[in-house]
């Protein structure tokens, strides 16, 4: 064998793996919501079972299918890549455009069905409960707002990017699907019951989950990815609101208004 062909055998192995990274996030994404979120689906099951809550409204299966879609979509599209069919991937990116906007109607929906039932239970709860139940919603608002915001803007940015910067859109899309892995992470983790007093914690929990995607760039690149670098930047300036008035008298006082609920 050739220095030649020898050189061609490394990079043609380099492009390859430059491919499989991104399947490799894709199954570990998938993993992850399943981790997170298999034990509190079971939990709520045995509980309707039970006769001890309600069954969850549609809204709310709606809302973990399109997610769980969403996932799956960059799992697929990361397949597509690895095995030479670009033209697939192009034209089943196209879901996207309905996936997207209807992940974030049903989360709206979702939302604004929490509330309504809270405002229906509220008057029959006595005080301590219902200081819980309101500090809870009025907290995952935040949580719920936090995640919609920035997967529109990841979505939005990989989107534009797509034929011009592929090396950004890839990674972009990355940070899309990782913003909605937050609560999994948080329940895999139980951090998020300990905010604010561990912001840190919960934002590199989630953030920790691109680690191997960051790694691969330093030992391709020899540095991480400038678009890599902005949109972490991007997570954490969008998270701050989230952290300083998670729990605060004034968001638990004005979350309750806002939602119409008083």
């Amino acid at each position: 064998m050739t220095l030649a062909a020898t050189g061609e055998g490394v990079v043609r192995y380099i492009e390859s793996a430059d491919r499989w990274i991104y399947v490799f996030m894709g199954g570990l994404f998938l993993v992850t919501a399943i981790a997170g979120f298999y034990p509190t689906s079971t939990g709520l099951l045995d509980a309707v079972e039970a006769g001890t809550r309600p069954p969850p409204p549609l809204s709310l299966h709606i809302h973990a299918f399109l997610m769980v879609s969403w996932i799956a979509l960059f799992f697929v599209q990361s397949v597509l890549i690895a095995l030479g069919n670009r033209q697939y991937h192009i034209q089943f990116g196209l879901v996207s455009l309905i996936l997207i906007p209807s992940i974030v109607i049903a989360t709206i929906a979702v939302i604004l069905g929490l509330w309504e039932r809270m405002a229906e239970v509220l008057p029959s709860m006595d005080e301590t409960a219902r200081g819980q139940a309101l500090y809870h919603s009025s907290n995952v608002l935040l949580s719920q707002t936090q995640t919609l915001v920035l997967l529109m803007v990841f979505y939005i940015w990989a989107f534009m990017s797509r034929r011009r910067h592929s090396e950004t859109h890839k990674r972009v899309m990355t940070m899309a699907v990782l913003v909605v892995l937050s609560a999994a992470v948080g329940r895999l983790l139980k951090i998020r019951v300990t905010l604010p007093e561990t912001p840190g914690l919960y934002l590199a929990g989630t953030i920790g989950l691109i680690i191997p995607a960051l790694i691969w760039d330093v030992l391709r690149r020899g540095r991480v990815h400038k678009a890599y670098i902005l949109a972490i930047a991007t997570y954490a300036i969008v998270s701050i609101p989230m952290y300083l008035l998670w729990g605060s008298a004034w968001w638990l006082a004005t979350a309750p208004r806002l939602m119409g609920v008083n």
